[in-house]
């Protein structure tokens, strides 16, 4: 399995170090780097990400003011020149603190943390699946037993997200990446950055749209590829 990363750091030198530390490693690819948070927080709210290394000093908004931000958090591991954030950034949950400049050796003890950390999930995803078939979703102030198999598909609606399911449609308080996490992988696609589809619900599809019953479904630019070429295999 390939794990996706992202890297948000003010310093260039400081990216190009977890880059060429990661090269080394055959199953994490980085998916972005940024030297502006709020343009890497921007990616995070659209993009699935399973880990994030991120600086805590940096200008317009610092690396806890960006956790607080997100909705849905991926593993986070702090790289930071800073001793005394330590306390703080444990608070947040996150996998590492690593103080910077980052040997290879103290990196690959935090990346070995997050491949632990990752096996239990897992574990724990698959237990889950074979136990539950369904997820439990407020809306309209109830709380629904929404089974896997009547999602036709969810809609990104900025503050909130759209379920369509076979018979309702249900706005949920939540973001599109953070239901993403949430669903079975082998079942759902991403197919846009406001999209989310359940494949065996899939009519038809072409290079720029999906179709499922009456509902005509664009496919984003850059999932374009990735996408086709996942259908034309089914």
């Amino acid at each position: 399995m390939e794990y996706k990363c992202v890297v948000i750091d003010d310093e260039p030198m400081a990216i190009e170090v977890l880059q060429t530390h990661l090269a080394k490693l055959d199953n994490i690819k980085v998916a972005a780097s940024f030297t502006n948070p709020l343009e890497g927080l921007q990616y995070l709210s659209e993009n699935r990400t399973d880990l994030l290394f991120l600086d805590i000093e940096m200008p317009a908004i610092t690396g806890f003011s960006l956790l607080k931000a997100m909705f849905s958090k991926p593993k986070v591991i702090i790289t930071t020149a800073h001793r005394n954030y330590a306390a703080e950034a444990f608070d947040f949950q996150v996998l590492d603190y690593l103080l910077k400049p980052i040997p290879f050796e103290r990196f690959l003890r935090a990346m070995n943390r997050f491949y632990d950390s990752t096996t239990k999930k897992s574990i724990d995803d698959k237990n889950q699946a074979v136990e539950h078939d369904y997820i439990i979703m407020k809306a309209d102030k109830r709380f629904h037993k929404v089974f896997f198999d009547q999602i036709l598909f969810i809609e990104s609606m900025d503050d909130f997200i759209r379920i369509h399911t076979s018979d309702a449609r249900l706005d949920v308080y939540d973001r599109l990446i953070g239901m993403e996490a949430k669903l079975p992988a082998s079942s759902f696609l991403r197919v846009h950055r406001s999209f989310l589809v359940h494949r065996q619900k899939i009519d038809s599809f072409s290079t720029s749209e999906i179709f499922i019953g009456k509902f005509e479904i664009p496919i984003g630019k850059s999932y374009r590829i990735e996408v086709v070429k996942l259908l034309s295999l089914k």
